[in-house]
This record gives C-alpha cells, structure tokens and sequence, in this order.
C-alpha cells in the first residue's frame, strides 16, 4: 500500500536539510508543501540532504535558454542519472516523443 508522506519516508522534521544524511533524490512532486519550501505543485527537482529542490531544466537549442520541465503536460520524458565513481553526477531531463 503506497501512502502519502510530507518526508517521502526519508527524513523527519528534524533531518530534512541536515548535511549528515548524505541523501541524494530525483524527485517528481505532484503537490506543493510549503512548510518545506517546495517551488510549486508539478515539478521536477534534485534534492540533496533535503527536500528543498533544485529546480529542474533542459538546455533547448532551438531556444538557446534553459527550459523547466512540467508534469502537467503529461507529455514524456526521459530522465538518466550518471555518476564518475568519483565526483561527478548528472542527472539530465529531456522531452522526448515516446517512451523508452
């Protein structure tokens, strides 16, 4: 049974945001907390040590800026996690006309 968490059962009110949980997260948010400072109710975002997100965008040739992504749309997109072993990760977001 899936239920509804503020937390998404990894922190509490006491480690959210605490830089000791070494916590890294996609996360794809269909509904706003504003006690945990979300930026909105449909959004993507990179959570570090905590539910504060960093918003998520892709660069758009076409538009030469970088684009937010929005779940509203219900259009897909594909989103890849990658990591050097060392100390760079990239977790990249795009459209994309089919599912993988």
């Amino acid at each position: 049974m899936l239920m509804q968490s503020q937390y998404l059962g990894l922190f509490n009110t006491t480690s959210n945001g605490n830089s000791s949980n070494r916590i890294f997260a996609v996360e794809y948010n269909t509904k706003q907390s504003i006690d945990i400072e979300d930026i909105d109710e449909m959004h993507e975002g990179i959570d570090v040590n905590g539910l504060k997100s960093i918003p998520a965008t892709y660069f758009s040739i076409e538009e030469r800026n970088n684009i937010s992504l929005e779940l509203i749309n219900l259009h897909p997109i594909q989103v890849w996690v990658d990591y050097n072993g060392e100390k760079l990760l990239t977790v990249t977001l795009a459209p994309t006309t089919s599912f993988p």
